[in-house]
C-alpha cells in the first residue's frame, strides 16, 4: 500500500490554517481598527503555524500554501459561518474575495518563513492541478447555493470528506497499475447521486450512457510520457474543456435518440441522475485501460490524491450541469452551462 505522506502533511497544514481562520474571527488581540487588526492577526497566526510546520513539512511550495489558506478561509466562512472582516459586499463572490485576500496574507508569511526549505526536493501533487480542482469545486459549491440547491452539496460533502481521506492511500503493484482508494468514494458518490433512478428506467438508458462514456473518454483521454532530469514520468490526461463537455454530449445524444427514434424517454429532472453511475464506471474503465500503457515507465495510478484528478473533476462537472439542468431546463440550462464552463475552464488554466 502506498501512502502519500507529503500531501497528507500539506492537508495537516491546511487544518492548522483552518484553526487560525476560525480563531481570528473569535479572538481579537489588537485594537488598531479594521481591516488592519484582522490582517495582522492572520499574519501572527500564520507565523505561528508556519514555524510549527518546519517540524513536519518539507520544501517550499507557495502555491500550495496559498490554496491551503484559501480553503481554510473558504471553509470557515462558507460552511462554518465564521466571517472575517471584509469591507465590501459582493454577494456570493464575497466568500471568494475575502478568502483570496486573507490567503494572500497567510501564504505570504508562510512562504517567507519557509524560505530556508527552498532547496528541499518534494514529490507531490502538481500545484496547477490543485488550483484547477479548487476552481471546479468552489464553482460547484457557489452555484449550488446560488440556485438554492445547496441541499445537493450538503448531501455529497460527507462523501467528499470520506473520499478525501481515502485518497492518501493507493494499492497495487510496485511496477504496474495502482488504484487510489478514493475510487471507492468516487463510485459511492456516483451511486448515491444516481439513486433509484437507474431502477425506474429501461436498461437501455444506463447502457447507452456507459457506451457514450467509453467512447467519449476513449477519444479524449491521452497518455502523456515526460522525460525529465529526475527520470520518466507519465499520466493519463484530458483537456480542461473536455472535462466539462461530457454531460452536454450525453444529453444531446440522449435527446436526439428520444426525439428521432422515440424509444427512450426525454431527459428530465427525474431521470437525469441516471447519468452519474454509468459515466463514472465508464470513465474508470477507460482510465485503467489507458493507464496500462504506462507500465513501461513504472506504472500509473487510477485516481489521485486530494480528489484533484480527472475522474473526480469529470463527476463534479456533471454535477455542475445537473444544477443548471434542474434550475433552467434543457435549453437554457445547456446554454448557461456552456458559458459557465468556458469561464471556469479559463480560470482553472
Amino acid at each position: 500500500m502506498r501512502f502519500y505522506s507529503h500531501e497528507a502533511r500539506i492537508a495537516l497544514f491546511a487544518v492548522t490554517a483552518l484553526i487560525v481562520a476560525v480563531a481570528v474571527t473569535k479572538v481579537h488581540v489588537l485594537d488598531f481598527g479594521e481591516p488592519l487588526d484582522q490582517v495582522l492577526e492572520v499574519g501572527i497566526g500564520s507565523l505561528l503555524i508556519s514555524l510549527i510546520s518546519q517540524a513536519y513539512l518539507d520544501g517550499e511550495e507557495p502555491v500550495k500554501y496559498f490554496l491551503s489558506w484559501f480553503w481554510a478561509f473558504f471553509v470557515s466562512e462558507f460552511f462554518l459561518g465564521y466571517t472575517p472582516f471584509f469591507p465590501y459586499h459582493l454577494g456570493l463572490l464575497t466568500y471568494v474575495a475575502s478568502s483570496l485576500l486573507y490567503a494572500i496574507v497567510g501564504s505570504a508569511v508562510t512562504s517567507l518563513v519557509r524560505l530556508n526549505r527552498v532547496k528541499q526536493e518534494t514529490h507531490g501533487l502538481p500545484s496547477l492541478q490543485m488550483w484547477s480542482a479548487t476552481v471546479v469545486y468552489v464553482s460547484f459549491f457557489l452555484l449550488s447555493y446560488f440556485f438554492k440547491l445547496d441541499r445537493l452539496a450538503d448531501e455529497v460533502i460527507p462523501f467528499f470528506l470520506f473520499s478525501y481521506l481515502l485518497s492518501f492511500f493507493a494499492v497495487g503493484k510496485e511496477y504496474g497499475t495502482s488504484f487510489n482508494l478514493s475510487l471507492i468514494g468516487l463510485l459511492a458518490t456516483a451511486g448515491f447521486l444516481t439513486g433509484d433512478a437507474i431502477l425506474k428506467t429501461d436498461l437501455i438508458l444506463p447502457v447507452l450512457v456507459l457506451g457514450i462514456a467509453l467512447l467519449y473518454y476513449g477519444v479524449t483521454m491521452r497518455v502523456v510520457v515526460v522525460y525529465t532530469k529526475k527520470g520518466i514520468a507519465g499520466g493519463v490526461v484530458t483537456s480542461n474543456f473536455a472535462v466539462f463537455l461530457f454531460p452536454l454530449v450525453t444529453i444531446l445524444v440522449w435527446y436526439a435518440i428520444s426525439h428521432y427514434v422515440g424509444y427512450l424517454p426525454y431527459p428530465n429532472k427525474m431521470n437525469f441522475s441516471v447519468i452519474f453511475l454509468p459515466e463514472t464506471v465508464g470513465n474508470v474503465i477507460v482510465d485503467t485501460l489507458k493507464g496500462r500503457k504506462l507500465d513501461v515507465v513504472g506504472g500509473g495510478i487510477v485516481g489521485g490524491v486530494g480528489l484533484a484528478d480527472g475522474l473526480w473533476l469529470d463527476l463534479v462537472a456533471t454535477m455542475l450541469y445537473y444544477l443548471f439542468f434542474l434550475t433552467l431546463g434543457l435549453y437554457f440550462g445547456s446554454i448557461a452551462y456552456v458559458i459557465s464552463s468556458l469561464m471556469i475552464s479559463a480560470i482553472s488554466l
